[in-house]
């Protein structure tokens, strides 16, 4: 049990780093000047145990908001503002709190990130070497392998950019009756 939490929490981690270089690449590569990112996604986890697969959506709004939806194979929301991350998990009631900004250095993944090809980027942070996708200077694909030899593929589909409208999306509310643990 203890070893899937901490498959979980590296996970987490590597998803915050992951926003936050897609936020950084777009900025990179003036990706249409994007504003807002707005998609759906799947996320296959591939390890030694074999293989599991997350859907959802995911929102972004420049300069600093973003939410992932996960929607299978359980619900859980991870927000991102400014140097926050709320993991909230609505089965448990719970929302963790954690501090990510030692755990990022946006200057040094915006000037990591280099054109491989004409559809290929990749930036190397804290030892993870992330492969990002492109068509049309959209983003399509990111691809890594985390701390734990896990191999992280996702896949955004039905893109929309500079549409969002609920600014609201990215403030988290939660009822009393939700634990709140400070990380």
């Amino acid at each position: 049990m203890l070893k899937i939490i901490k498959i979980e929490e590296s996970l987490m981690k590597k998803m915050i780093i992951s926003l936050c270089f897609l936020k950084i690449l777009s900025s990179a590569v003036e990706l249409n000047e994007i504003q807002s990112f707005e998609a759906q996604f799947i996320q296959t986890l591939t390890s030694q145990n074999g293989q599991i697969l997350y859907e959802g959506e995911i929102y972004i709004q420049a300069p600093s908001n973003a939410l992932w939806r996960y929607t299978k194979p359980i619900p859980k929301d991870i927000y991102i503002q400014e140097s926050i991350s709320i993991i909230y998990e609505p089965k448990l009631r719970q929302a963790i709190i954690t501090n990510i900004q030692e755990n990022l250095n946006i200057l040094s993944l915006m000037q990591q990130a280099k054109k491989i090809d004409k559809n290929t980027y990749e930036a190397k942070v804290a030892g993870v070497i992330y492969t990002i996708l492109v068509q049309d200077g959209i983003p399509k694909e990111i691809t890594f392998i985390d701390a734990l030899e896990n191999k992280i593929h996702i896949i955004f589909k039905n893109i929309k950019l500079n549409v969002l409208k609920n600014e609201n999306i990215f403030d988290f509310n939660p009822g009393s009756d939700i634990d709140i643990i400070y990380n």
